[in-house]
């Protein structure tokens, strides 16, 4: 079974959503430099917020790290999309929050984009 839900990844998660075996995340990924220099077909249309991740991209990630991953189960999964040059800085991220098993994906395209660590 699944559950998706809608929240403030920013706040602390409420402890009565119980524990997850697994959380995906597509998280605002955009650095404050790609920001300025956004295709207008991309910038015109998409709201802010679900593009900028920060100056350097990675507020999302280290928020759901430090907040999201204690409602794992262990042996839980976290999986990330991200930019296309963010993998390794994705990959430290889950490793500072001491996720283990960390690993990368490629897309179609060769390009790596998913991240994923599992807890201990």
């Amino acid at each position: 079974r699944y559950v998706a839900l809608r929240g403030d990844v920013c706040s602390r998660p409420q402890h009565h959503l119980g524990a997850f075996d697994i959380i995906v995340s597509n998280p605002p990924y955009i650095t404050a430099d790609e920001m300025r220099g956004l295709d207008p077909s991309v910038r015109d249309f998409e709201p802010e917020q679900a593009l900028f991740g920060g100056e350097d991209g990675l507020d999302f990630y280290r928020t759901i790290c430090s907040k999201w991953g204690e409602l794992l189960v262990p042996g839980g999964m976290l999986l990330f999309e991200c930019g296309y040059r963010q993998a390794a800085e994705v990959a430290g991220i889950l490793e500072n929050n001491r996720f283990a098993g960390i690993g990368v994906t490629e897309d179609f395209s060769g390009v790596p984009r998913i991240v994923y660590g599992y807890t201990v």
